[in-house]
């Protein structure tokens, strides 16, 4: 429920704020979502979350339906499989992540309007290096008060503490077992 809640909160403001700023309009909350979502560790978790972060975005945009989707999902499977890799509590692990999705996500969203023959203003007016260079930098700078806010939501801390435990109590396990 709490993920459903904040991919409606993101698709809001994603939504409504470029209305009324429009300098808001390059970032991307869905994908901050998502890529939070990803940082979990739970695979099915980050693509059923990047699945309906993308059929949110194309339903409120003009776009087909289902690219923005693949895009989302290819980001949310990228920070999945880098949470699986590395410890991922610290900042800069989290932005580094965040910054391969969002070049991911836009690529993958430009590619498959290329091929299909839409037109996006943003990419033809600005460049796609210019654009990838803009996005970026709008979603690490919204990143970490999000990330932190979303920690206080899901209350990670809490559950890596538990999952921390649970490793040292099993590593007690196995030494106590060799010394008998």
């Amino acid at each position: 429920m709490k993920i459903a809640g904040c991919l409606l909160v993101a698709a809001f403001a994603q939504t409504t704020l470029p209305k009324t700023w429009p300098r808001l309009g390059h970032l991307d909350w869905l994908l901050l979502v998502t890529v939070y979502i990803g940082l979990m560790r739970d695979p099915a978790q980050a693509l059923l979350t990047g699945t309906a972060a993308g059929v949110l975005q194309d339903a409120s945009s003009i776009g087909p339906i289902g690219v923005s989707g693949l895009a989302k999902v290819l980001a949310g499977y990228l920070a999945y499989w880098i949470s699986s890799k590395v410890y991922v509590e610290g900042v800069l692990v989290r932005l580094m992540t965040l910054a391969g999705a969002s070049v991911i996500n836009t690529l993958t969203i430009y590619s498959f309007y290329r091929m299909l023959g839409f037109d996006l203003p943003l990419y033809q007016a600005n460049g796609l290096m210019l654009a990838i260079g803009v996005n970026l930098l709008a979603n690490l700078a919204v990143s970490v008060p999000l990330f932190l806010a979303l920690d206080r939501l899901f209350k990670t801390g809490v559950r890596q503490r538990s999952r921390r435990a649970e490793a040292m109590r099993g590593m007690r396990r196995r030494r106590w077992k060799k010394m008998i």
